[in-house]
């Protein structure tokens, strides 16, 4: 029953999902549309000899003087029967092919970023919710709403000054070759890794100590001191297991934060990822990549919003799925 419970709940969500991200889409197809600068002036930069006639007729020959509704429906009809989400007039490529290799390279350091929080984070987090009221919970407070309030940028600079010039141990920004070995694309993205783990692990750290401290204080874990277990048995098996089911759902839900720190951290450090070629796209008006890069970020926000509740479900079975 709960099985079937919950298939029905993930397909609901699905198709809300879907109806979302379709009117998500033309909303954001609309703002691009309507922003300043003009679609074709990447291919004015680089053929300066076009005439105003050349320009008429490339306008009309794709469409830009039609109304927003039609050009929307001619887009989305591509996307949806040919899977072709456009051409990038920058890159001179289709979108897709654009965006193969920035995501890869976006995954990388989310992924990086997302391990290195949460090994930060859990154990300092149960160390301070432990010696709660410390010099040591104290010094990790500061720290954390330190991480919290310093923008990325400044830091991302800071490191890039301190790590890359003062002291020569990492590249101040760009990407491995092709072909690079492991310690090398470590090397690259050790920089940008760091910071985005920064901005993360501050707000983690604080949530892990909460839990942590509710769940010290509960009444299970009384009786489980009551009962003569070992101290190390009642805070680990006890404590601290409960106390990261929550973060699950943190974490789940991190996804779309963490790509939004990589559009500040890849244009600081200058990343190949999808988060730099979003800011680059924007402003050089490449409307196909920037509007197919803003639905995959909205699709993976759904997903993960899904993923959240269904882990929570998961760990907790008293949770039921909204």
């Amino acid at each position: 029953m709960r099985r079937r419970r919950t298939l029905t709940t993930v397909v609901r969500r699905l198709a809300e999902g879907t109806a979302l991200v379709a009117a998500l889409s033309f909303g954001l197809f609309w703002l691009l549309a309507r922003m300043p600068g003009d679609p074709l002036d990447a291919l004015l930069a680089t053929d300066p000899g076009l005439t105003t006639t050349d320009i008429a007729q490339l306008r009309k020959a794709q469409g830009l003087d039609d109304p927003i509704p039609v050009r929307y429906g001619r887009w989305l009809r591509r996307l949806v029967v040919e899977r072709d989400p456009g051409f990038s007039r920058v890159h001179k490529r289709p979108v897709l092919e654009v965006l193969q290799g920035r995501t890869t390279s976006t995954l990388k350091l989310m992924a990086g970023a997302l391990g290195l929080s949460l090994a930060l984070a859990i154990p300092i987090g149960a160390l301070s919710a432990i010696r709660r009221h410390t010099v040591f919970d104290h010094g990790i407070t500061l720290m954390t709403f330190a991480g919290l309030s310093i923008p990325a940028f400044w830091l991302g600079l800071v490191a890039i000054i301190t790590f890359a010039l003062w002291l020569p141990l990492f590249p101040a920004g760009g990407s491995p070759t092709p072909g690079a070995g492991l310690l090398e694309q470590l090397r690259f993205l050790a920089l940008p890794m760091l910071v985005l783990a920064f901005e993360t692990t501050g707000g983690w750290t604080r949530y892990v100590r909460a839990s942590a401290t509710e769940a010290l204080g509960s009444d299970y874990v009384r009786t489980a001191r009551a009962k003569g277990l070992p101290e190390s048995t009642v805070v680990l098996r006890h404590g601290l297991a409960n106390a990261l089911v929550p973060l699950a759902t943190v974490v789940a839900l991190s996804g779309p934060g963490l790509f939004s720190g990589a559009v500040v951290t890849e244009t600081v450090f200058a990343w190949p990822g999808m988060g730099r070629l979003l800011y680059d796209s924007v402003l050089g008006t490449d409307h196909a990549v920037a509007l197919t890069s803003f639905l995959t970020l909205a699709t993976l926000t759904i997903l993960f919003n899904l993923l959240a509740d269904l882990a929570h479900s998961w760990l907790d079975p008293r949770a039921q799925l909204p």
